[in-house]
């Protein structure tokens, strides 16, 4: 019941301490009677002489809070009603050992987007990422899916890998826990050919000419009012559309036909461009032997 309970016996408790043994005893003045004159004296005892507050600023360590003289009016302790988070849930480590977690708890970003000209790429995450073993089931059968994903293509755009992970899982964890999925399969540039895009940990796209298909374009398309925008597309994904040509938009907005685009997203690889004519102009084989990166700066 901390609402009534105290203590001042405790070591750290030494200005109870020394009230204690000073002033409690109540022996602080001695009552004597003078030889010569026969008056009686009042005499302070020399405890009480030396008794006196730490009159010095600031916050000391330990710093004792002296207790009010009255804790409360009521005469029956307040009922909390404490009870567990129902999130917070039994998990197994990679060691075996049962810890309780919060399953809810969204994922830091851990694995800051690199720069163009980074000399050592990363290899894997980073160890202050969740582990593996701990994460929600649902979580983790995207990680693995992920991982799969980029066995068949090293790198990927946020917006394609999305589309090609299951359903049902991503909107089971949610969107605001599921992005974090691509921490634990690869790393991302903050600027160069390759920005926005995630690289599988260990591959580095600047060593082969082979990675150029792979590369980023970003293009703001605000032609037409949000309003006008949301009501004509049927790829939005806060739209609710139950037509199959609608949910087919959704799962191919990371691609672009030459007819249909989609405004979910801003960033577009070149193996993503499937209209003849584009595609026909970007696939060609006289590439530089060396990558060469072009960096706008703000400066």
């Amino acid at each position: 019941m901390p609402d009534f309970v105290t203590s001042t016996t405790g070591p750290d408790s030494k200005f109870m301490h020394k009230l204690r043994q000073d002033i409690l005893p109540f022996k602080c003045m001695l009552k004597t009677q003078d030889r010569l004159s026969g008056l009686w004296l009042i005499l302070l005892d020399e405890k009480l002489k030396k008794f006196k507050f730490d009159m010095s600023k600031g916050v000391k360590p330990n710093t004792e809070l002296i207790a009010p003289p009255k804790w409360t009016h009521l005469s029956i302790p307040f009922n909390y009603m404490y009870k567990q988070n129902p999130l917070v849930k039994p998990q197994v480590d990679s060691q075996g050992n049962v810890k309780m977690a919060n399953i809810s708890v969204v994922p830091r970003l851990s694995n800051r987007p690199v720069p163009y000209n980074i000399p050592t790429i990363p290899t894997g995450s980073t160890s202050d990422l969740p582990a593996f073993e701990t994460l929600d089931p649902a979580f983790r059968r995207l990680v693995e899916q992920a991982r799969r994903l980029f066995e068949q293509r090293p790198i990927w755009t946020r917006r394609a890998l999305r589309n090609n992970l299951s359903v049902a899982d991503w909107d089971k964890v949610g969107t605001s826990t599921a992005k974090y999925v691509y921490q634990y399969v690869g790393y991302m540039y903050g600027s160069g050919p390759w920005r926005d895009a995630i690289v599988r940990f260990g591959v580095d796209p600047r060593t082969d000419p082979s990675y150029g298909i792979y590369q980023t374009m970003m293009f703001m398309l605000e032609n037409e009012p949000a309003d006008n925008r949301m009501n004509k597309l049927g790829e939005s994904r806060t739209k609710q559309d139950s037509s199959r040509a609608a949910k087919a938009m959704i799962r191919n907005s990371h691609l672009f036909d030459g007819n249909n685009v989609s405004l979910d997203g801003k960033v577009w690889q070149i193996c993503d461009i499937t209209d003849p004519l584009l595609k026909s102009v970007l696939s060609t084989a006289n590439l530089r032997d060396t990558c060469h990166v072009r960096y706008l700066s703000t400066s």
